[in-house]
């Protein structure tokens, strides 16, 4: 509950703040303006080829400017970047969040980061996006992600395949400004998600006797970074926001801000290829103040590619009660894409990072559904 009427204030204040602009002089304001505007972060490329990250940049900058939000202009956003050093814009730290409040105005910052991006014969497109609020405490007020392939829903004759990958961008852009618009009218209430599809369950799931205990009764969790074990070389970084996004959208838990998260660890010391040890974990509690730490490995992350080669995901998930400095559950997860597909393709997945949403989804509704009502 505490954490609603924060995020509910928060959400309320940005909502005016991104208020749409007016037809005449509604210009984007400048650094200083006493009119608060979100600030774009440059795109993180997580994609195995490399994207065009200006000219997504451009699309995502403009249809989030034609829904009325008032975003400050790139050079500010460039120029506070250098003038703090800044190269990893995957996330935001709290001293960084709050010089970007003072020095720009800005109310909260837009994080996104391309997943896919594919412009061959049938193409694919993902993104990944958060609003961050801005000030020494950034929180998660809004995250979703988006993706769409040629070939997702071909049809009789193929009359449904989608050759321009400029068009699979458009929808998927235009997805995630539309959520942004819904959420910030949302004025701090959750909003609906889809259930999980079943088949997307873990294939494998244990937890501990005090594991429903501790997961009902925390209420600030870190998600750390996935480590990497296959051949793609950001499977890592890609499952590890969907875990991040399903929390935020699966539960009522504060999920710890990945910026937050990642200066801690590098303050510490704590990253580690192999992943973390418990008793590290549980200092967690006293670095971020977290009830639990979730961080896991990615084993399987295969892209759709030839003819009858299919996507495949596989990965594992460990959650630590810091309390205890126990590990109260663990679980694997390993899917196929073309699992349960009938005529005409329906019912298949061809992406890997679509495939991953729904596995992610899928493994909060199970924690939840493991855990009774909070």
């Amino acid at each position: 509950m505490i954490r609603s009427r924060q995020l509910a204030a928060a959400l309320i204040t940005l909502a005016a703040a991104f208020a749409p602009l007016q037809a005449a002089g509604g210009a984007v304001p400048q650094a200083g303006s006493s009119t608060a505007a979100m600030a774009l972060f440059p795109l993180e490329d997580l994609s195995a080829a490399a994207a065009p990250v200006e000219a997504v940049e451009q699309h995502w900058r403009a249809a989030l400017e034609a829904r009325g939000f008032q975003v400050l202009p790139a050079p500010v956003v460039e120029a506070f970047l250098q003038r703090h050093r800044v190269r990893w814009t995957g996330g935001i730290s709290k001293d960084l969040g709050k010089s970007l409040q003072e020095e720009t105005g800005a109310a909260g910052v837009l994080i996104a980061s391309i997943d896919l991006y594919d412009a061959r014969d049938v193409p694919r497109f993902a993104l990944t996006a958060r609003l961050v609020s801005a000030g020494e405490d950034p929180r998660i007020l809004w995250m979703d992600t988006a993706s769409g392939a040629g070939d997702e829903a071909p049809g009789v004759l193929g009359l449904g395949l989608v050759f321009d990958i400029e068009v699979i961008a458009d929808r998927v852009i235009d997805h995630l400004a539309g959520s942004l618009v819904a959420r910030t009218e949302s004025e701090g209430n959750r909003l609906e998600t889809p259930k999980p599809a079943r088949k997307r369950r873990p294939r494998s799931f244990f937890r501990s006797p005090e594991g429903a205990e501790a997961w009902k009764a925390a209420t600030r969790t870190a998600v750390l970074p996935f480590a990497n074990a296959t051949t793609s070389p950001r499977a890592g970084g890609i499952v590890t926001l969907q875990i991040l996004r399903a929390l935020v959208n699966g539960t009522d838990l504060e999920v710890i801000e990945p910026g937050v998260v990642r200066e801690a660890l590098l303050q510490s010391r704590l990253i580690q290829e192999e992943g973390l040890s418990v008793p590290q974990a549980s200092l967690l509690r006293v670095l971020l103040g977290a009830d639990l730490a979730l961080f896991g490995e990615v084993t399987e992350y295969v892209e759709d590619g030839p003819e009858g080669f299919e996507p495949a995901v596989d990965f594992s998930v460990r959650g630590i009660d810091t309390a205890r400095g126990q590990v109260i559950w663990s679980s694997i997860s390993q899917e196929r894409g073309f699992e349960g597909a009938v005529f005409f393709g329906a019912g298949r997945i061809v992406t890997a990072h679509r495939l991953t949403s729904e596995m992610s989804e899928a493994l909060v509704a199970t924690l939840e559904g493991s855990r009774g009502a909070r």
